[in-house]
């Protein structure tokens, strides 16, 4: 949109002043372990202590599953419970771990058939908008 603001007006991106964005630090970026656990500890655990400790000790710590596996199963279960407003934070946490756009494509294809073409589609609305927002970045 800018482009064609700046076409119109014979401003070439020579003319630009140059930037260098700070991007946030992989770490403040997607907490690591100790900021997800004291998040749980501080809401989760005074409701349901029980609660606190399948998501920490069963959830997050499953040692037969590598944490990049953890967000494929993720996504694949968010997208086919139609829970498409949550992607986004495990989808961070899933591209970071090594999941890549098109595998989460073709995650979504595959889920269609399982879970039906409403949920992969609303699913797909989402995945669309994380990308198009991390490229835009």
């Amino acid at each position: 949109m800018l482009k064609g603001i700046f076409d119109k007006r014979g401003i070439g991106a020579d003319q630009l002043p140059p930037i260098s964005p700070e991007f946030l630090a992989m770490e403040e970026a997607l907490p690591d372990e100790s900021v997800r656990a004291a998040l749980v500890g501080a809401n989760v655990a005074p409701a349901s202590p029980a609660l606190q400790h399948f998501t920490d000790d069963l959830l997050y710590h499953q040692p037969g599953l590598a944490p990049r596996d953890r967000g494929v199963a993720t996504i694949a279960i968010l997208a086919a419970l139609g829970q498409a407003a949550l992607l986004p934070l495990y989808m961070r946490r899933a591209v970071f771990k090594g999941v890549t756009q098109e595998e989460i494509g073709e995650l979504l294809a595959h889920i269609a058939f399982y879970a039906g073409w409403d949920n992969a589609i609303q699913a797909a609305g989402i995945v669309k908008q994380f990308f198009d927002e991390r490229i835009a970045v």
